[in-house]
């Protein structure tokens, strides 16, 4: 039996550990606990030892600006017998799924309800039973490091954090670990040690800070502009993006301005060089170039070049309006659309930090342009 737990605690260890820069090896109580931190915020792996019971317990938490989940793996054996595993990829903030070839044969206590509906939570039938079911996990938590590592997306640190510390608060309702602790090494060492190092509350780190800085902005600023947005994004040729109705031609004129005005933008920025690349290829077969430029498209352009200072409000307001209004409009555009369903994850964040700090009028200057333009392509 110790050889499972030795050789997976091992196999675990060896996957966290080739992505972390730094371990934390906890001296204050006599049993195995090394804190990794890497490409994850921190990576826990315990093995707790007595005559009696013996666990292996993994919990490896994202940083707050992923909307990675929170991978937890727990193995209990009593008396020499595997008597529970618990593996679970609990989502944070995004949908996260995960199913499982295995039975769950064992009940989710009334505390466990925070668990993702892919949770396995089962009694093995022998060792054999429970080595595939390691080794499944561990499969799994290759894929889950590798998607940590290659993370193309920045999600609000603050609402990640709050289901980081939902799930730590969650946690430490389980009494049993309680029990089981303060049976061996007493009541205030073991709450000292379920609160400090088992599930310790999840704080934002400096750059996560930063960050929140950048999405708390955003907030104010759609606050501020709420009235121009509204107004720009209800005219019917918004409606006839976002239904699928838009005719060739009225969206060859919406690629027009779109392609236009990031021509002018990617000059001064990095994010929108690579936003006009998907533009240009979507411009080029719609034949958009075809078409003399709009009068009213004509004005902006003008605009644009006499007042390069207000640049970034309408970076921002055009850029995120690809990022997301453009996810619904791809749903069911039938043209070319590279511009709205293939920007990664990514750019809707590098627009907020590029245009951090631009001013809100600038931005309803920027809706209201689209507003007028909108208006006019929809009459021809």
């Amino acid at each position: 039996m110790d050889n499972i737990f030795y050789f997976y605690r091992d196999f675990y260890e060896s996957l966290i550990k080739n992505k972390s820069n730094m371990v934390t090896s906890i001296d204050d109580y006599d049993w195995y606990n090394n804190v990794y931190e890497g490409i994850y915020k921190w990576s826990h792996i315990e093995h707790y030892k007595t005559d009696k019971v013996q666990v292996l317990h993994i919990v490896t938490m994202p940083k707050a600006i992923s909307g990675k989940p929170i991978f937890g793996l727990d193995v209990v054996a009593i008396n020499g017998k595997i008597t529970m595993v618990c593996a679970d990829f609990t989502p944070t903030v995004e949908e996260y799924s995960n199913p499982h070839p295995f039975k769950n044969s064992r009940q989710l206590p009334d505390w466990a309800d925070f668990f993702s509906s892919d949770l396995l939570l089962t009694t093995p039938e022998d060792q054999d039973h429970a080595k595939e079911i390691l080794e499944y996990y561990g499969e799994k938590l290759k894929e889950y490091l590798h998607a940590l590592e290659n993370e193309d997306k920045i999600v609000e640190p603050v609402r990640v954090l709050e289901s980081q510390n939902r799930y730590i608060n969650n946690q430490r309702k389980n009494n049993k670990t309680f029990k089981a602790l303060a049976a061996n090494i007493g009541k205030t060492k073991a709450g000292k040690f379920i609160k400090e190092i088992l599930f310790p509350e999840v704080s934002l780190d400096p750059r996560e800070k930063e960050i929140q800085k950048i999405f708390d902005y955003g907030k104010s600023l759609r606050q501020e502009t709420k009235t121009e947005h509204t107004l720009a994004e209800r005219t019917d040729l918004s409606y006839n993006l976002i239904t699928g109705n838009v005719s060739e031609l009225h969206y060859r004129y919406y690629l027009q301005l779109y392609y236009n005005a990031f021509k002018f933008f990617k000059e001064k920025s990095k994010v929108c060089e690579e936003i006009f690349n998907y533009l240009e290829k979507d411009f080029h077969e719609c034949k958009a170039q075809e078409l003399e430029i709009h009068p009213e498209l004509q004005k902006y352009l003008d605009y644009l070049q006499n007042n390069p200072e207000k640049y970034k409000g309408h970076i921002y307001t055009m850029g995120l309006g690809f990022c997301y209004g453009g996810k619904m409009i791809a749903k069911n555009l039938k043209f070319p659309k590279s511009h709205l369903e293939n920007l990664p994850d990514r750019v809707a964040f590098e627009i907020r930090k590029e245009t951090y700090g631009c001013r809100a009028e600038n931005v309803k200057e920027s809706f209201n342009w689209i507003y007028k333009i909108y208006t006019k392509i929809n009459t021809i």
